[in-house]
């Protein structure tokens, strides 16, 4: 034993869920390395997030501006990346209509992981996909058995690099609390799909994002620019 941790590159959104999904992996003794991807969202805000949590938490975070090469423009059917395509709100979603869907993203994210997991010496991808997501095909546990399963054909001389996806059976209220046992600042997370200088507290994310504090009974640190 050299005394070397095993490293996990972990995909930082700067949302609630992947800020405690680091907090996690770095309490269990792994060093963490943040992935933060612009993809051509409506907003900057979730990078400033994923900038402020990986500070605090005293890891790296590599920030990968696919914008730049245009990938926002293939994407423009999804809601956080066209100007013109509504925002999701839970009304909406309950009455059928799902515009926040970004096709392909996870199989980007993944790839963009797994390749920095090669280049940090990382053992472990993680990922934080909750139960809440399992209507988007890329987010199935199928999926990201199928995932890893490719990876390990494809970086199979890289000696083996785990998916890691340890909130896909929990709840968000149970993310929460697991992010409050760990000390996670919340306040400093960034959910809300419009990127305004207040989460607008109308779209779903929004929404979710409030029943989850209300469900966990912990205090929304949040401040929503609307009430429900």
């Amino acid at each position: 034993m050299n005394g070397k941790r095993d490293g996990a590159v972990v995909l930082l959104s700067g949302g609630l869920d992947s800020s405690v999904l680091a907090y996690s992996l770095a309490a269990d003794g792994l060093d963490v390395t943040g992935l933060f991807v612009h993809y051509g969202q409506r907003h900057s805000r979730e990078g400033q997030s994923a900038d402020l949590i990986a500070k605090k938490l005293g890891v790296p975070l590599f920030t990968i501006d696919l914008a730049a090469a245009g990938v926002g423009a293939i994407l423009a059917r999804s809601s956080l990346v066209g100007g013109d395509v509504p925002l999701e709100t839970a009304a909406s979603t309950y009455a059928g209509m799902r515009t926040h869907f970004v096709p392909n993203r996870n199989v980007i994210f993944l790839s963009l992981a797994y390749a920095a997991a090669v280049t940090v010496g990382a053992s472990v991808v993680a990922i934080a996909v909750s139960g809440i997501d399992a209507p988007t095909p890329d987010c199935r546990p199928e999926f990201m058995r199928a995932f890893e399963a490719m990876e390990t054909l494809a970086l199979s001389t890289s000696g083996g690099i785990r998916l890691a996806v340890p909130f896909l059976d929990a709840d968000k209220a149970a993310i929460v609390k697991r992010g409050q046992s760990l000390g996670v600042p919340f306040a400093d997370t960034w959910s809300c799909f419009a990127g305004q200088q207040l989460h607008c507290g109308v779209c779903l994310a929004c929404d979710e994002r409030r029943t989850a504090f209300e469900q966990s009974g912990i205090t929304d640190p949040t401040a929503y620019a609307a009430g429900r």
